[in-house]
């Protein structure tokens, strides 16, 4: 968490390089997503980590997409996505998070959801429903693809710049 935060200072000074808006996203959508984890593990009221556990799901879409349009920025080798594609791109963590908000009615995100005790936690137990599973397909495409253009560039590169982008991927693996 405080390194995500601590990076995104880094980045907020550098923001004049094209990629490092999508850097800054990034990191924020990595900071969220601990918090919502730090907050689901540490708490022992379940509606609390419910909430918690709910709101990590636009956590890591924001996560996904954010590297995908990293990766497009940092390689140039595709277009930018436009408004509505980055819109269309955020309905399935959307509706991941309300999904997870209102489970108990309906079962998309979490098909059972059980409080069981393990090494001193309570933690939530589930199993994953078919929005589960469209969240985390869209989720580890948008990743892929980012590798994907990263391993390209890589592959065309010069020693020095290959070994920077062989750190990105790195880094996301």
């Amino acid at each position: 968490l405080l390194s995500s935060v601590s990076l995104s200072i880094i980045a907020w000074r550098h923001r004049e390089y094209q990629y490092a808006r999508s850097l800054i996203v990034l990191l924020f959508g990595v900071a969220w997503w601990s918090l919502t984890y730090v907050i689901g593990l540490g708490t022992t009221l379940p509606a609390l980590k419910h909430v918690a556990y709910s709101l990590t799901y636009p956590a890591v879409g924001l996560v996904s997409i954010a590297w995908f349009v990293f990766a497009v920025q940092y390689t140039g080798r595709l277009r930018v996505p436009t408004k509505r594609e980055f819109a269309a791109l955020g309905v399935v963590p959307c509706l991941t998070a309300v999904a997870g908000l209102t489970n108990q009615y309906h079962g998309l995100l979490w098909s059972s959801v059980e409080m069981v005790s393990q090494g001193g936690l309570e933690i939530m137990q589930t199993a994953p429903g078919v929005l589960f599973w469209i969240h985390t397909l869209q989720s580890y495409a948008l990743i892929g693809l980012g590798i994907t253009l990263l391993v390209l560039i890589a592959s065309l590169s010069d020693e020095a710049y290959r070994s920077e982008v062989v750190a990105l991927i790195l880094a996301v693996t």
